[in-house]
């Protein structure tokens, strides 16, 4: 079914993550949020090959992560064959998913809580140190969805400009 909504439209995971588009919009996006639930050795023994499988049948192939444990199974992602993007929970450790998936793009979610809760100063330090983690700018991305009337607008415009200047300027 995905192969065909993808022949007729172009894509079948935008509504998964928007930033599928930019990226490239023939990429199947796999929610995988039971994994944020289980081992890495379950996830091995149980869920790998599925993945191995959609991931040759659906290429360009993307995986969802919204935990905040990425870094247990990456190692395990790895093992899949022709994935072009994560989805990186809030919370993962950013640089040892680089480490084990040096290719993939990486889109990089922001927790809405802190960003609705925290100073403009403190918005700033999390966009910093997830750019800083992700490696090449060119294989990272920003996603922070869920924000509501609560968050503060100058939190919103903390992180597009400090991905600005981040991305002009290194820091």
């Amino acid at each position: 079914m995905a192969s065909y909504i993808r022949g007729r439209t172009g894509t079948n995971s935008i509504s998964v993550n928007r930033i599928v588009g930019p990226v490239d919009s023939r990429i199947s996006l796999h929610s995988n949020c039971t994994v944020t639930m289980i081992s890495a050795a379950a996830y091995h023994e149980y869920l790998l090959d599925y993945d191995r499988r959609l991931a040759a049948d659906l290429w360009p192939y993307g995986i969802h992560y919204c935990g905040t444990d990425m870094h247990k199974v990456r190692h395990e992602f790895a093992r899949v064959d022709g994935v072009e993007l994560f989805d990186v929970g809030w919370g993962s450790d950013v640089t040892a998913c680089r480490e084990a998936l040096p290719n993939a793009v990486f889109s990089l979610r922001l927790s809405p809580v802190r960003v609705s809760t925290l100073s403009r100063k403190e918005v700033n330090a999390d966009v910093e140190n997830l750019l800083r983690a992700a490696g090449p700018l060119e294989r990272a991305a920003l996603c922070c969805i869920n924000m509501d009337d609560k968050t503060p607008d100058e939190n919103v415009r903390a992180i597009f400009e400090t991905a600005a200047r981040y991305r002009r300027y290194g820091a």
